[in-house]
């Protein structure tokens, strides 16, 4: 688990036909943590949209903000 103070993130998302690679970054460029999952090949056209908020929710749950 990271440990996890308050600062600013940078989320990138890398959308693939295979796969959809999600990393966590600070702001300098350095990568915190990364995961890696099957791009979905079914359903609607939020499918892949939806997958990708269902990554950041269930591995990134830190660097979400809500004001």
């Amino acid at each position: 688990m990271l440990e996890v103070f308050s600062m600013e993130y940078v989320l990138a998302v890398d959308l693939g036909a295979t796969n959809i690679r999600v990393a966590l970054g600070t702001r300098d460029g350095k990568i915190l943590s990364k995961v890696k999952e099957k791009t979905v090949r079914h359903g609607d056209e939020h499918a892949i949209a939806n997958q990708i908020v269902e990554i950041v929710n269930r591995y990134f749950p830190h660097a979400i903000s809500y004001s």
